[in-house]
Parts: C-alpha cells; sequence; structure tokens
C-alpha cells in the first residue's frame, strides 16, 4: 500500500489515502502491469513533476533527435504533436529540426507554463475525441511523440486508436518508456508506482500495436531514467522492413523475459528495501545527530522511501531544485523538501539519492559548490555508499 507518489502536501499532519502497488505478469503478451489503477483526473489534474533542466537529458535529446533524423523518422518538413509534453523541453529542443510543433498536456498548471515559455501547448487527455478534432483542425501530423507518458494511462489501447485517427499515412508514432527488461535486471523497484501503470516489452509493444493496426518497425534504446526504449512505429498498410537493432534485442528477450526473472526481481527488491532500512537506522543510532538529506523530491523517491517504511525521523529533509515542491511534504513519509540553496548552507553527512538516475549530475553538482563533506546513498541496482 502506497499513496499516489506525487501528491505533495502543505501540511505535515496531511495523511493520504493509501493504494494497492501490485503487479500482473501475462505469460502470453508478455506485458506486467499494475492490478489496480487510480483515476487520471486524481493523478494528473495537478501536477508537480516538471521535467527538469539537466544536462543528462539534453544529452538524451541530442541522440534521440540524432538517430529520429538519420532514419527520417522526422525532418525539416514534420509536423510534431507530443503527447504528454509538460513544459516543452523536448518541443524546444527539436523546434529548429522539425516544422511545427504542438503539445498536448492534461495538468492545467503544466500547461500554463508551457504556453508562456513559448510552447503551444493542448489542455486535454489525448483519446479518439481530441485526436479528431486535431485531425480536422491542423496540418497533417508526421510524427507523434509520447515520451513517458504511454505507460501513465490504464487504456493505452484509446491512446493507440488516437495515435491512429491523428497520425498521417507515412507517419511515425515515437514511443518512448521505461524498459521493462532495465527495470527487471537493475531491480529497479522504485518504477513502480500508481502512475506507472504499463512496464512494456518489446513483445507486449508489438501486440498492442498490431490490435491497433500499427506496426512496430524500430527501436532505440539509451540508459536515460534508469534504462528507456523508444519504440517507433507506422501504419499497418505501409511497406516496411523491421530494423536489425529491434531484430537482436527481440530475440535477446525471448530468450530472458519469464516468471523466473519476476521472480528474481521480487527477492532482490525485498534484499535491497532492508539492506537500505538496516543502514539508515544504524547511522542514526551510531550518531543521533548525523544529518541525512534526500535528494529528489521524486516519484520514484516516494516508492523507495515509502517500501522502505523511512519518513521525517530518519532522513532530516528531501532537496529539490523544482520550486514548486519546495516547502512542501512527501507523501506518507511526511518529509520536507528544502531547496539546494538550504543544502549548501547546511550540507548533510549523508545524502540519499533518490534520483539516483542522475547521479553523477547530482555529485558533481554539490561538489562543485564547495561540499566536500557529505558522502551519497546510491540505491540501485545495489547499495553504495560514495565518500570523498
Amino acid at each position: 500500500m502506497s499513496p499516489p507518489a506525487n501528491s505533495l502536501s502543505d501540511n505535515k499532519d496531511i495523511n493520504f489515502e493509501k493504494y494497492p502497488l501490485k503487479l500482473e505478469y501475462c505469460n502470453n503478451c508478455k506485458n506486467i502491469q499494475l492490478k489496480d489503477c487510480l483515476d487520471i483526473d486524481k493523478l494528473y489534474k495537478h501536477y508537480y513533476y516538471q521535467t527538469p533542466n539537466s544536462s543528462m537529458l539534453q544529452k538524451h535529446y541530442e541522440d534521440l533527435t540524432e538517430f529520429l533524423k538519420s532514419k527520417n523518422y522526422i525532418n525539416l518538413s514534420s509536423n510534431i504533436v507530443e503527447i504528454g509534453s509538460n513544459i516543452g523541453s523536448y518541443l524546444k529542443f527539436l523546434k529548429p529540426h522539425v516544422n511545427k510543433i504542438l503539445g498536448i498536456d492534461p495538468a492545467e498548471n503544466i500547461v500554463e507554463k508551457a504556453n508562456n515559455m513559448g510552447i503551444p501547448t493542448i489542455c486535454n487527455f489525448f483519446n479518439p475525441k481530441t485526436a479528431s478534432d486535431l485531425a480536422n483542425n491542423i496540418d497533417k501530423t508526421n510524427a507523434i511523440i509520447a515520451r513517458h507518458c504511454f505507460a501513465h494511462n490504464e487504456s493505452p489501447h484509446e491512446l493507440l486508436k488516437s495515435v491512429k485517427i491523428l497520425l498521417d499515412a507515412d507517419g511515425f508514432a515515437i514511443i518512448e518508456n521505461a524498459y521493462v527488461l532495465n527495470t527487471l535486471e537493475n531491480n529497479e523497484f522504485d518504477q513502480i508506482y500508481h502512475e506507472h501503470m504499463f512496464y512494456f516489452s518489446i513483445q507486449s509493444m508489438q501486440k498492442a500495436l498490431s490490435m491497433n493496426d500499427l506496426s512496430l518497425v524500430d527501436i532505440f534504446l539509451s540508459q536515460i531514467h534508469g534504462g528507456s526504449i523508444t519504440f517507433i512505429a507506422q501504419h499497418k498498410n505501409k511497406i516496411f522492413e523491421t530494423s536489425n537493432t529491434l531484430n537482436k534485442y527481440l530475440d535477446y528477450e525471448k530468450s530472458v523475459l519469464s516468471s523466473k526473472i519476476i521472480k528474481n526481481f521480487r527477492s532482490k527488491s525485498l534484499k535491497i528495501r532492508d539492506e537500505l532500512k538496516k543502514l539508515i537506522l544504524s547511522l542514526k543510532k551510531k550518531n543521533p545527530k548525523i544529518v541525512i538529506y534526500t535528494y529528489g523530491a521524486t516519484a520514484k523517491g516516494n516508492t523507495l522511501l515509502n517500501f522502505a517504511e523511512l519518513n521525517y525521523s530518519h532522513i532530516d529533509y528531501c532537496i529539490d531544485s523544482t520550486k514548486i515542491k519546495q516547502g512542501k511534504f512527501l507523501p506518507g513519509s511526511k518529509i520536507k523538501i528544502m531547496s539546494e540553496e538550504y543544502a549548501e548552507k547546511n550540507p548533510p553527512d549523508f545524502f540519499l539519492l533518490t534520483a539516483w538516475n542522475y547521479k553523477d549530475e547530482i555529485i558533481n553538482k554539490v561538489r562543485n559548490k564547495g561540499n566536500l563533506k557529505s558522502c551519497f546513498i546510491v540505491p540501485f541496482p545495489q547499495i553504495t555508499i560514495i565518500k570523498i
């Protein structure tokens, strides 16, 4: 049981309702998904996650865009629609490389910020009606991009039907998600929270696309967000040839993705949870005055803290650069979120890197600010302590 991972509060005394976090695995289509899905309005109407200003993310944008251009999936004539575009960071990056950009996102506060930044964005959920309205009112859509949002909806078939409606006959659907094999092989149980309703494999995405008259033709793999995969799809009636990369990884996935790897994932996750809690408790017991912050008020961090039953009595503060999060409290653990400037003035003995996927960037930032005191606890793929 866990509260929604992005449900921050203004008051420490607020107790969020907790909901089950259980995974189900289909041995037929090789899909993993949450057994219980929350209402999307509860999750996204007012959203605290904003795409971070990260050099690692910028490098990923460069690599992904170069791949898309090299395969002619996008070009200077392309009209792009991005689903779940957030504040429009990737669309802003894409703008010089394509003809037109348009974002769609359901979070009112996020859409307002995107439009204020000059990224044209519509506030709505992407569904068949939205797709039909757009198809009738904008130029043809050559590429539809969905980065780390496709798994955030309990009706992926409705999303794919919507893609089918809006996408031009010669267009490409570009869908990026956390890759389930990276999640399982690297023991990344913190990827499991209520917004992540589906954990796609190549096989399950291939089947979902086929059921909606679309075909998987290529993939692009990266290390962003702990290991991600970008699926490239076309309308099924197009003559296409699947890439060598797709065929290679599909064969590998078929050889390893089974109930066995999922059972191993469960046992390794419990081991990391127990070791992390034991480490934090032993540090506090050895020296009650020791100061520990988490770094990153992230959804995955909240999953980690709640699963390990760590709270404000164990962790002094959470540090995050996102201004709208600062001063609020994490769900469940009730740890107060403070700014990076606070950590600079009051450096802890340890940072628990809840945003561990930006590990190198965070450590360099802290060290470059002159903090040579703090050690870093990295929870995945196994617990590691990085000292000076």
